[in-house]
């Protein structure tokens, strides 16, 4: 798909496993993209265990945002740290996580989302969503979220990110090394993902009288 400048609500780019020339060049295509007050979105898998990663968040953030030496001392640069987020993706049968994705969040300087909902044009019906629900005050609010996999496990990280940032009639682009591709089709925010948490159990207490009684031998120390 082609794409004028400045006119989509999320670009998001996938990092994982690419040398450091081919992430500039996505990041630099992704800032043409990007629309004022609006996201840029770099996702990258974390491996498991301890091993060396490439830097992906510090190569991101020197394009994006430049070397900090040469930042002006207002704040008034044309890109801006947004925040960091990470993704423990679950299957259906498991409690552990089975992978887990970085992403890191640069705004474009200028109007933010929550400003167009003073203008008619704007879809309010079609985008608000329950603040008082399990799924927003046990994940969306945090900086961890848990999600059940996809198939492009992707989809569920930028459709759920999207619903919150933008505006359902602002496109939501993906660039990669061959082009953009409009992703609109996973903007989505499912009640489906809350992953369960553990119940509290109570303990069963035995009195030590009770058990001095029984068995006196299990305190002599």
């Amino acid at each position: 798909m082609s794409m004028q400048d400045q006119t989509a609500g999320l670009v998001w780019f996938d990092a994982s496993d690419r040398e450091r020339a081919s992430i500039e060049g996505l990041i630099r295509s992704a800032m043409r993209l990007v629309m004022p007050g609006r996201l840029i979105c770099a996702v990258w898998d974390v491996g498991t265990g301890w091993r060396p990663t490439p830097p992906v968040e510090a190569w991101v953030a020197r394009e994006g945002l430049g070397s900090p030496a040469d930042r002006s001392e207002d704040g008034a640069e044309p890109f801006l740290y947004f925040g960091h987020l990470a993704v423990r993706h679950y299957a259906d049968d498991h409690f552990d996580p089975v992978a887990t994705t970085n992403c890191l969040l640069l705004r474009r300087a200028g109007s933010p989302a929550y400003r167009r909902r003073g203008d008619s044009a704007a879809p309010q019906a079609d985008d608000r969503l329950d603040s008082t629900d399990p799924v927003f005050t046990r994940d969306v609010c945090n900086s961890v979220w848990h999600l059940r996999i996809d198939t492009d496990r992707y989809a569920g990280v930028i459709g759920r990110l999207a619903r919150l940032t933008c505006w359902s009639d602002e496109p939501i682009v993906e660039v990669t090394p061959e082009g953009c591709i409009d992703r609109g089709e996973w903007r989505t925010y499912r009640n489906g993902d809350l992953v369960p948490v553990p119940s509290r159990v109570a303990y069963v207490w035995t009195p030590l009288a009770d058990i001095m009684a029984v068995q006196p031998a299990l305190l002599d120390f």
